[in-house]
């Protein structure tokens, strides 16, 4: 009996402990991870850029300048609770005379050397290992700029999963050409072979005054801080933006749900993209939703408004795969 009566006050007290306890609830978060400043080839000083971008509603910025580490601390009184910093750099390799560059996104303490090797895909691969092993997030950086690599090398290059499908540096070549696709193109190629990929929109900011502000990515995270942004980049837990705003992404097990946060006068189009690049679906609504068809193996959706501008969701990958 003295024994039933202390159960039956043990699971008393736990009960309320049980019941009020709550996940931390997610929120979005908008930043910007590629960015230069004096301290390698941009035009402006450190101090300038955190404010352009404080003062444009991001939450959170890294300095990724060219093989150089440039150190957060000395600007620590600009963040606050909802904007900091993500130290990381750019690692400016190459192969021959092709330029291939990887960012290195939590790096703390040292400046990466670019690793080198003997073909592009050696060289991407031994960069993203030294990444790696800096405790870092590898990022491999607008494959047409100097169209350096494509679809191949992304699909082959192991312990990365993030590249930039959408970087607004003028001279990177997103839409490709005659012969080489797209890197959108490329993104669904990579995906059709099987590979978990997540693209990345950037400003690749380098003159302050002509390009910031024309790609970034919306991120969910329960907290603004830096491990938490990092974990949900590697989760794809995150959408790219032009200017397109998304409410609410919900991918489940066999379904995508958005919600379009729409601006007056403007029409939105939603297509649903899946293997090979191929539409599944259109849909004009501010809630389109996707039920995933059994034989593709991933769904995406890519929002358009009536000014050209995109939002980009993560593919949702078939269970299994």
């Amino acid at each position: 009996m003295k024994k039933t009566f202390s159960i039956i006050l043990i699971i008393l007290v736990l009960i309320p402990f049980s019941c009020c306890r709550r996940e931390t609830p997610l929120r979005w978060y908008k930043g910007n991870l590629h960015t230069h400043t004096t301290n390698s080839d941009g035009d402006t000083i450190p101090e300038a850029v955190i404010w352009w971008y404080k003062e444009h509603g991001y939450n959170f910025l890294a300095f990724t300048d060219h093989n150089f580490l440039t150190e957060t601390a000395p600007y620590k009184n600009l963040s606050d609770e909802n904007f900091i910093l993500i130290p990381g750099m750019e690692v400016s390799d190459r192969h021959e005379k092709i330029p291939l560059h990887l960012l290195a996104l939590g790096l703390h303490d040292q400046t990466l050397k670019p690793a080198g090797g003997g073909d592009i895909l050696g060289v991407l691969q031994n960069d993203v290992a030294a990444v790696r092993t800096a405790g870092a997030v590898p990022v491999l950086c607008h494959p047409n700029f100097h169209w350096a690599y494509g679809a191949d090398e992304l699909a082959r290059v192991q312990d990365a999963v993030l590249f930039e499908v959408l970087n607004a540096h003028p001279a990177v070549n997103n839409a490709g050409k005659s012969g080489v696709p797209s890197t959108e193109e490329m993104w669904d190629i990579v995906l059709t072979r099987g590979k978990r990929m997540f693209g990345l929109g950037t400003d690749d900011m380098h003159a302050l005054a002509t390009y910031p502000g024309k790609s970034w990515i919306m991120l969910r995270a329960p907290q603004l801080e830096e491990k938490a942004v990092l974990t949900a980049l590697e989760k794809g837990d995150f959408y790219v933006s032009t200017g397109v705003l998304l409410d609410e992404v919900r991918a489940k097990r066999r379904s995508l749900r958005l919600k379009i946060k729409a601006e007056q006068g403007l029409g939105y189009t939603t297509f649903f993209i899946g293997s090979g690049g191929r539409v599944l679906k259109s849909d004009i609504s501010l809630s389109p939703a996707f039920k995933f068809p059994t034989a593709e193996k991933y769904v995406r959706a890519k929002v358009m408004d009536s000014k050209g501008r995109v939002a980009l969701t993560q593919p949702l990958f078939k269970a299994g795969s």
